[in-house]
């Protein structure tokens, strides 16, 4: 690889990496936030491939091109094996957008980022954070204050990722290496004390989401680096407090676990009902991937399955139309998008890059831009196994495993006992070096590579327009109150389910009997495991009593537990309820307020459950609103 070739390289990655973040179309798309993100990233990406192509194959180790080739291969037997739409596995479902094009974007991204990693590519990543960190809070310092110029549908401290945890989460663990450098580096007492302010008005931020996701990194974060910086120091003093610190570390997360369910000293500060809701989505999540272990049910496939595997309490806890089409964990999200050799090539890639980090930290002396980034990329897993692959969040996440990889070859790039710190200082000969090819970057490429990274970049960028254009024209359509221009935006390529049910939604709402039969037709037809579809046809007038029944037999398929179309809802509800073990229905009727939410101990007496049969009645009944 030339340096021309690194510096254009760098540049890509780091503006496409900036804009994914910060990117959001409010004026032109009914999602102003996911599909930019993934036009942006996919054009990153696969630039970076053209970019990159001759040095894919003679750079990484043997293992990596295994694992790599593996999760490649894993991507596609989706797209043959299960029954997923296809469009939807290609982009995505709405408001995610993490199907193929994503996921195959997030490797090419993370293998380019193993191929371009060095102290100077560290440097600048650290960098294009602190001015992306800059960003986000001034913005959202600007929607905490109320004073935000853009309407958005629901006026919270989100900046541009759409929702507080994603906000709070991103903060958090890019935050971590802020708290590193400001603490354990040799930096000037300028740059300290400017870092040290933009690290107060993040965490400040943090704590305007009301969002606990942000907080509980951070600090996961900022332990490990405070440990290593010990654990790395000479003398038994260090030492000491190094494992008093790591015993201390063990019992609070204990604590914390606890604290999670709303157990133990830290539940008033940890524990929030989404906790729960967590917990019934990950439970489902792992229903559905052990019931389709090998192939996965396609991407973003997940909510398509939800219903059939999320159980009776989940079904009812708060009402049965509480759904959710991932499962608040990356983990699970990908061994349901496609299976075992997935997952676990995704896993492997995980554990290679913790290994390769931690030879590292432990062969060569304290390096607080190395150390930083990985108590950042640790906190981003620990993060990850709770939320969502959120496009905007993760590719921070992608980004610092592809540069700690690749870690593992600086040793002959250049002089590894030199930390990252070191080698950029504005007198060291790197920094000298890197500012003379700064210099030299408007140097043309060989038009070979030139011709190869536009055709690339072009590919993803196609790719990714076609979702952004769908939901655009849908948008507009919308705006102008036009049902049979939603109808010929939803059935456009690229448009989701989410689209043609809005659609149908409006043909209902304003009594179109014939248009709305009609989207539903195309809507069960196009995604046939849509809930919405077949419920509409049990309220259409002009259905046959004949489809009127495979509706609901499709119903009952996809969701064993909907009772609302039934003649008795009530009494179906009732007998599961009968059918649950004494110490679950004392955990739902907590949950429906029968019994007060801060009574935690079951009585032992058993005739507790009668006095309460008619509110049980009452209480499923409202359920179905009869």
């Amino acid at each position: 690889m030339t340096n021309l070739v690194r510096l254009r390289a760098e540049s890509l990655l780091f503006t496409g990496l900036l804009l994914t973040t910060i990117a959001v179309t409010p004026f032109s798309n009914f999602d102003p936030i996911n599909p930019i993100k993934q036009f942006i990233l996919a054009t990153t990406s696969f630039g970076l491939v053209g970019l990159l192509w001759t040095s894919i194959f003679t750079t990484l180790s043997k293992t990596l091109k295994i694992i790599f080739s593996i999760y490649l291969v894993s991507l596609f037997a989706p797209l043959l094996l299960t029954d997923s739409p296809l469009p939807q596995q290609i982009w995505g479902t709405f408001g995610r957008n993490t199907g193929l094009v994503t996921y195959l974007s997030a490797i090419l991204l993370i293998l380019s980022c193993a191929l371009l990693s060095s102290p100077s590519s560290l440097f600048k990543l650290f960098r294009v954070g602190t001015l992306t960190i800059l960003f986000l809070s001034i913005y959202g310092f600007i929607q905490a204050s109320n004073l935000d110029p853009i309407k958005w549908s629901a006026q919270n401290v989100f900046a541009t990722l759409g929702n507080v945890n994603f906000l709070s989460a991103l903060l958090g663990f890019t935050s971590v290496p802020l708290f590193t450098l400001i603490f354990y580096s040799n930096i000037s007492v300028r740059l300290r004390t400017s870092l040290s302010g933009l690290l107060v008005l993040s965490l400040y931020i943090v704590l305007k989401t009301d969002s606990v996701q942000g907080l509980i990194v951070f600090i996961a974060g900022a332990y490990l680096t405070t440990l290593l910086y010990l654990y790395k120091k000479q003398g038994r003093l260090f030492k000491s407090i190094a494992m008093l610190l790591t015993a201390f570390g063990f019992a609070s997360a204990y604590l914390g676990i606890r604290g999670l369910a709303a157990n133990g000293p830290f539940g008033a500060l940890l524990y929030q009902n989404t906790n729960v809701f967590r917990a019934d989505y990950m439970g489902a999540a792992w229903r559905t991937f052990t019931n389709h272990l090998f192939t996965g049910v396609g991407f973003d496939g997940f909510d398509s399955w939800y219903r059939s595997d999320r159980g009776f309490i989940s079904a009812y806890r708060t009402g049965a139309a509480r759904t959710t089409n991932s499962a608040h964990n990356v983990i699970l999200d990908v061994a349901n998008n496609g299976g075992i050799f997935l997952v676990s090539s995704y896993l492997a890639l995980l554990v290679a890059t913790f290994i390769v980090s931690v030879k590292r930290i432990s062969n060569y002396r304290f390096d607080p831009y190395f150390i930083g980034l990985f108590g950042g990329w640790l906190a981003y897993v620990l993060q990850s196994t709770i939320s969502i692959n959120q496009i905007g969040v993760s590719i921070w996440g992608w980004v610092a495993t592809g540069i700690l990889l690749g870690s593992a070859r600086w040793v002959d790039d250049s002089d590894a006992r030199v930390s990252t710190s070191t080698s950029m200082n504005q007198n060291s000969p790197q920094y000298k070096k890197m500012k003379m090819l700064s210099k030299k970057s408007n140097q043309l490429l060989p038009a070979g590579i030139a011709l190869r990274t536009i055709a690339m970049a072009s590919l993803g960028m196609v790719l990714a327009f076609i979702p952004l254009k769908a939901d655009a024209d849908f948008q507009q359509a919308r705006k102008r109150a036009n049902l049979n221009e939603m109808m010929a935006a939803s059935k456009s390529l690229g448009a989701t389910a989410f689209h043609l049910s809005m659609t149908l939604d409006s043909a209902l709402k304003n009594n179109f009997q014939d248009q709305a039969k009609e989207i539903s037709d195309d809507l069960i037809t196009r995604f046939p495991r849509e809930f919405y579809g077949w419920q509409v046809r049990l309220q259409l007038q002009n259905i046959p009593q004949s489809e009127r029944d495979l509706a609901f037999s499709k119903l009952r398929e996809l969701d064993p537990f909907f009772a609302c179309a039934s003649a008795n809802p009530s009494g179906e509800i009732r007998s599961w309820f009968d059918e649950l073990p004494n110490g679950k229905k004392f955990e739902l009727l907590r949950w429906w307020g029968v019994i007060p939410f801060e009574q935690k101990l079951m009585p032992s007496e058993d005739n507790w459950l009668a006095p309460l049969e008619e509110a049980i009645r009452s209480k499923t009944i409202s359920f179905c609103g009869r």
